[in-house]
């Protein structure tokens, strides 16, 4: 696995497959089309909430984002992760904490991610106006409820916030979403064999 285009464009990536189910090129490919086509990556703080092998987050570093945090449970995941900012040396200020998501505070996205160094590995944090992508790519047997609850956690204390959710085709979170996130606009769904991506933009 690697990053398929940008400044990092061939950068490879840990073998996480063991412990996580990393999101396929393809899939990968048309999630960062969409969120180019809507500006949703350029300048922007990146959070990506179950990071795996951290594909989505350093794909959005190589293509512009300004800084990423990357949360996981696994100890050994995140460990492989800081391996890899090691390795490359990325330019981007670049967080990693082993974390579960849903015991994160809303009040923790209150600090501008200029007060990190590059490649620390505590959480970066973000201002009210900052423009901030939230990667949610959890294991299928995560509940759309669980989601919903990292959508009304993430989105406080945030004035514009573009949602990347990866979920099984079976997932019907375009009917539920509006119950957290009235004012959020529904920019694609769509499924690649078992997978169904949404993405969601909230101002």
């Amino acid at each position: 696995m690697q990053i398929i285009s940008g400044k990092y464009k061939n950068y490879k990536l840990p073998d996480v497959q063991s412990v996580t189910r990393p999101t396929t090129s393809m899939v990968k490919e048309s999630i960062f089309s969409s969120l180019e086509s809507i500006g949703a990556i350029n300048n922007a703080d990146v959070f990506d909430l179950f990071a795996g092998s951290g594909a989505l987050g350093f794909e959005a570093i190589s293509r512009g984002a300004r800084s990423v945090t990357f949360y996981d449970s696994s100890q050994k995941v995140t460990n492989l992760l800081k391996q890899i900012t090691k390795k490359y040396d990325f330019d981007e200020p670049i967080n990693i904490e082993k974390l579960d998501v849903y015991k994160k505070s809303a009040q923790q996205f209150q600090t501008p991610p200029d007060q990190t160094i590059p490649n620390q590995t505590s959480p970066a944090q973000t201002t009210p106006n900052q423009t901030t992508l939230v990667f949610i790519d959890p294991p299928y047997e995560h509940s759309d409820d669980q989601i919903l609850q990292l959508l009304n956690t993430y989105h406080q204390n945030i004035n514009k916030i573009t949602f990347v959710i990866e979920r099984n085709k079976k997932s019907t979170l375009d009917k539920t979403y509006q119950t957290v996130l009235p004012n959020a606009e529904l920019i694609k769904m769509k499924t690649y064999g078992d997978t169904k991506i949404f993405i969601l933009q909230y101002n």
